[in-house]
């Protein structure tokens, strides 16, 4: 311990500003697909144990822009976590981000894992795939539409083919058993005299 601080909480910090140039977290992420959206260093610097400018928080890193301007407080977890009232405090003006001491001191890659990133509210991702759903849902619709209009159209030609097909066949007929006005009295004569005997018979029985 060194003025009340551990040799891993002290370490940690000092790897954070080793790690500046390639320093990347999730600074929120989606619950529902899990995208995140991420920090990631642009020529970032870190300075160590800086003071909030109204005096009330001391940041144990505090990470820099090329400009100078602090953009994100980072602290380091040992034994103790930051408390919500110096978080809400300081995400009212930058970022605030929370690493495990062994998280950062295990990192060689300055990806870190930060325990205080914020829950995305609208995540493009899902938005994204919102938009392709509902396309695909307009495009089936779309093909349903026509293969109703298209089973229509069959259904249409299959009783225009049988009307036709109909008219062919009485054609035919009536070529077939065309009759001289002499055979068509006959025949009906006929016909009623078959149809008087069958009633007759009918009637007997």
């Amino acid at each position: 311990m060194s003025g009340g601080e551990s040799m891993k909480h002290r370490l940690a910090k000092h790897r954070i500003r080793e790690l500046a140039p390639i320093l990347s977290f999730a600074m929120e992420t989606c619950d529902i697909c899990k995208w995140s959206r991420d920090f990631k260093s642009d020529g970032h610097t870190v300075n160590l144990e800086v003071q909030s400018y109204d005096k009330r928080w001391r940041y144990d890193c505090m990470a820099n822009d090329k400009d100078g301007i602090a953009v994100f407080a980072l602290e380091v977890v040992n034994t103790h976590y930051s408390s919500q009232k110096k978080i809400d405090s300081t995400r009212s003006c930058i970022g605030f981000a929370e690493f495990m001491v062994d998280n950062v001191l295990q990192s060689v890659d300055g990806r870190l894992e930060n325990i205080r990133q914020l829950d995305c509210s609208e995540c493009p991702n899902c938005k994204s795939i919102a938009a392709e759903n509902e396309r695909l849902l307009l495009e089936r619709q779309a093909l349903e539409a026509e293969n109703r209009r298209l089973i229509m159209e069959c259904t249409v030609a299959a009783a225009e083919r049988a009307r036709q097909s109909r008219e062919r066949r009485a054609i035919a007929m009536q070529e077939k058993y065309k009759r001289t006005p002499e055979q068509t009295r006959e025949y009906n004569q006929f016909k009623l005299a078959y149809l008087d005997d069958k009633e007759r018979h009918k009637r007997s029985s």
